[in-house]
């Protein structure tokens, strides 16, 4: 009898859950600065990387954290100011972690193209998860510089996110 009780608020918790119908809704555009390598003036030639830390205030564009199911990056604008340009790189990597979910790669770039900016269109794929339950999260910029630099590279710009929210228009 336990086993049917049990069965049965298994079933009931699949149905409820499986019921939830989402909503794309836009985070941002949120803007953001990181310095590859913490800033420093030498760097060398093979992978680099730079890390920022997000907050993540859903309510700020009109829909709560807990109605939140999953997200993924829309796109993101990468801005520098370095003599160099993104040239400088083979590759770009975009992603994302928090203190409650691993690291996802949300964005790729194989082939980078020289000048001071860019744009990413986020990976369908990459279904960022969990995020209603944190209140910050960190974006990673990583790549492969072709050559040794005697000048720092910071990178900022801004993203969106397309998040799947329970919360309905009305």
């Amino acid at each position: 009898m336990k086993k049917l009780v049990l069965l049965n608020f298994l079933l009931a918790g699949v149905v409820v859950s499986s019921c939830t119908s989402y909503e794309d809704k836009e985070y941002g555009p949120v803007a953001y600065t990181i310095h590859m390598e913490d800033g420093d003036e030498d760097l060398f030639e093979g992978p680099i990387e730079g890390i920022t830390t997000i907050k993540f205030t859903p309510e700020e564009f009109g829909f709560s954290k807990n109605s939140v199911g999953g997200m993924r990056l829309k796109e993101i604008t990468l801005r520098t100011d370095n003599s160099l340009g993104f040239g400088a790189f083979d590759n770009l990597k975009i992603e994302v972690s928090s203190s409650n979910t691993d690291m996802l790669t949300i964005g790729v770039l194989n082939s980078v193209p020289a000048g001071n900016e860019l744009t990413i269109t986020g990976l369908d794929e990459a279904k960022i998860k969990k995020f209603k339950e944190v209140d910050e999260f960190y974006l990673h910029i990583s790549g492969n510089l072709l050559e040794d630099m005697e000048e720092a590279f910071s990178i900022s710009g801004e993203f969106t996110l397309r998040v799947e929210s329970s919360e309905k228009e009305d």
